[in-house]
């Protein structure tokens, strides 16, 4: 497989087909193109991106006229999250093209004989019926948009960092490591980075009675991480709360703190059914 170097764009091409894996299929100037997102019937304009021995890979850039067989994605996160392949297809054309499918690989994969193929029996519930997620990690950013990662800085294509406790417990470890993580990357692997910071005041009502070591100022805690432009996590989990404890001034007032202080960037880990 070859990236082609010069952005190859063809106009006004029609999608003549659905294959395996969410794929529509195009045949511009008889070439093979694989596009995701395809709804056999539109006409699309179309970045070439890829090379294979017998076809091309290609991407959407714009849709000049959609597809009867069209709909809009009921998911806001499809197109991203990589879970659904279809929602841009009407149901009833899902489940044609994906026996078509089958019924292809029997004639020309296969090439064996077989009886007739009864239509596939739909789900009465399409939506909200999965049990399980999974997830993929990294410390690199999922380059969306399927640019090359040379073409971003390192600071943009950054992923996940650790996620680390002891917000106030471990203040004073932290006020020495952080510095010498920026200052000195030579003792660190490349990916390591912090992104957030957990926990709670030792005598916190709502952080579940932790033990904690020193009496740090909330003002010192958020100025550190604000410094070194990491996320700090207020960790609620007392299973024990009541009503009337929802008032405690203390917790409130440091809700009030961590929110001015940080915006979005600041927020607040709740493991409590009252909260």
């Amino acid at each position: 497989m070859k990236k082609i170097k010069q952005p190859q764009f063809i106009n006004n091409v029609e999608i003549i087909d659905a294959g395996s894996e969410g794929m529509s299929i195009a045949k511009p100037e008889e070439k093979v193109v694989f596009i995701p997102f395809g709804a056999p019937g539109d006409i699309v304009d179309i970045q070439v991106f890829k090379k294979k021995s017998n076809c091309f890979d290609g991407k959407i850039v714009n849709i000049v006229k959609e597809s009867d067989k069209r709909v809009k994605p009921v998911c806001q996160h499809f197109g991203l999250c990589g879970g659904c392949k279809c929602q841009h297809l009407d149901y009833q054309w899902q489940l044609y093209y994906k026996q078509k499918q089958v019924k292809d690989n029997l004639d020309r994969i296969a090439k064996i004989e077989y009886p007739e193929i009864t239509p596939i029996l739909g789900c009465e519930k399409q939506y909200y019926y999965r049990n399980k997620v999974e997830y993929s990690f990294s410390n690199r950013k999922w380059l969306t948009d399927g640019a090359p990662a040379g073409t971003y800085t390192e600071e943009q294509c950054k992923g996940f960092g650790y996620h680390l406790p002891g917000l106030f417990e471990f203040y004073e470890l932290y006020r020495v490591f952080l510095p010498l993580l920026r200052t000195h990357r030579e003792y660190f692997y490349e990916w390591c980075e912090v992104d957030s910071l957990y926990g709670a005041p030792a005598d916190c009502l709502w952080g579940g009675g932790r033990v904690g070591a020193g009496e740090w100022d909330a003002r010192e805690v958020l100025d550190l991480m604000r410094e070194y432009g990491i996320s700090a996590r207020l960790t609620f989990s007392n299973s024990l709360l009541r009503g009337e404890h929802l008032s405690d001034p203390k917790c409130n007032a440091l809700c009030r703190l961590f929110e001015e202080a940080g915006g979005g960037q600041n927020g607040v880990i709740v493991h409590s059914e009252l909260l």
